[in-house]
């Protein structure tokens, strides 16, 4: 069951050489896999040698539409428009990113892209046109203030009790 027979390319294997063969489970207790993930690697090492063993892994951007080369360049087109002082929208990058993977991507995906690329969502305080700051100003001077309006001599100095 564990000969060379069952695992043909370890036998002539010089790194295997004077090594007795594990069964299955306890390797696969050894390096924290289940069972049949071992079986299923000797079988890809049986068929292609090591480099069936040598995969990029789980590791990050495994799904991505586009690398981050790709990325970084449709989001420096609106770096340029926001240099000259132009307002870049999400809505805006979104079709600019739509455009270059060519299918609809989610609003989030757009704001996951400028978050990975230090892009921030930087807006003017909001101000009235035609706000005047000498009527503020003189708001401010006449109108009363709240804390005179919740003092306690007004309220009579106690709350009421349930």
């Amino acid at each position: 069951m564990y000969s060379a027979l069952a695992y043909p390319a370890l036998a002539g294997d010089p790194l295997c050489a004077g090594q007795r063969l594990k069964p299955a489970a306890e390797i696969a207790l050894e390096v924290g896999l289940a069972r049949q993930t071992v079986h299923n690697l000797v079988a890809a090492y049986n068929r292609h040698g090591p480099s069936a063993l040598e995969t990029p892994g789980r590791g990050q951007r495994q799904h991505a539409y586009l690398s981050l080369e790709q990325e970084r360049a449709v989001v420096e087109q609106f770096l340029k428009q926001s240099e000259v002082g132009q307002v870049s929208t999400g809505l805006q990058i979104k079709a600019a990113l739509e455009t270059v993977v060519g299918h609809q991507v989610a609003k989030t995906t757009v704001y996951r892209v400028l978050r990975r690329h230090r892009w921030r969502k930087v807006i003017p305080r909001p101000r009235h046109p035609q706000a005047s700051a000498a009527e503020q100003e003189a708001f401010k001077k006449t109108s009363p203030s709240r804390s005179r309006l919740s003092s306690k001599s007004e309220t009579g100095g106690t709350r009421a009790r349930l």
